[in-house]
């Protein structure tokens, strides 16, 4: 009986090793054909920069080859060049280095819409409807809403420079940029005695739990419905998003777009 063990603990360990070895071998020819195709694709742009009939720009070529390389997973995995990563890391997190006011194109007009209590833009004086006309040396009347809040973000406790015109008086601030966090949830409450609202404005880290604690303390106050607004969110976390779902929605229930009222 014990040789029968002996010889069953042996073959075990024997099939265990050859699993090993196998799993080590496949992760190394894994490993050799990435480092063999990463060094042709570096040989083909350096011989593409030394013998192509035009100039070419490598950096172009390269980010196209990523971006296709990409486009073959899904619709969602995408690179996000570094130019962008601050606007990556507000979409995500909530968080980014700027002066704390919400910009917007208001009949051609480039404004303040909203400068937020307690943050830089407010505390400077900026006000709802301050036409912005430059920021630092770059005159901003004609530009894109979106180049505009490029050029107020930066690291936090770096100084930037607006000037705006409010009525007929030209006004120039000098603002101290700090770490602007988002809240998820700005606004909640009731609209009548039965109704809750709830105002989601991102999905970013900790939505779910905004949610639920603005849920929570509108349910305290006898609500029997609610209205959750998703207006103008721009989307987020995943996660978030699905921790959100699960406090309306039971488990095994298909969700459809077009709920906007749940009741208890």
């Amino acid at each position: 009986m014990k040789k029968n063990t002996r010889i069953s603990l042996y073959v075990l360990s024997s099939l265990l090793a050859v699993g090993l070895l196998f799993s080590f071998v496949q992760k190394n020819d894994r490993l050799f054909a990435i480092a063999k195709h990463l060094d042709i694709f570096a040989s083909l742009i350096r011989e593409l920069d030394s013998y192509y009939v035009d100039e070419i720009d490598p950096e172009e070529l390269i980010t196209a080859g990523m971006e296709a390389m990409l486009s073959e997973l899904d619709p969602y995995t995408e690179l996000i060049p570094e130019e962008n990563s601050d606007d990556f890391r507000m979409m995500t997190t909530g968080e980014y280095g700027g002066v704390g006011a919400l910009i917007g194109n208001r009949t051609g007009t480039n404004i303040i819409i909203m400068p937020y209590t307690g943050w830089p833009a407010q505390e400077a004086g900026l006000m709802i409807g301050d036409e912005l006309l430059r920021v630092d040396t770059t005159k901003v009347v004609d530009k894109e809403t979106a180049d505009i809040s490029r050029l107020l973000k930066g690291p936090a406790n770096t100084l930037v420079e607006v000037e705006v015109k409010r009525g007929k008086d030209t006004l120039r601030f000098e603002l101290t940029r700090k770490k602007i966090v988002l809240n998820n949830v700005p606004y909640y409450g009731k609209l009548n005695d039965e109704v809750g609202y709830i105002k989601l404005t991102d999905f970013t880290t900790h939505a779910g739990q905004d949610v639920r604690r603005a849920l929570v303390a509108l349910k305290e106050q006898g609500i029997s419905s609610l209205v959750l607004d998703l207006r103008d969110n721009p989307g987020g976390i995943m996660k978030e998003a699905v921790e959100i779902v699960n406090l309306f929605v039971p488990k095994g229930r298909e969700v459809s777009a077009r709920v906007a009222k749940w009741t208890w």
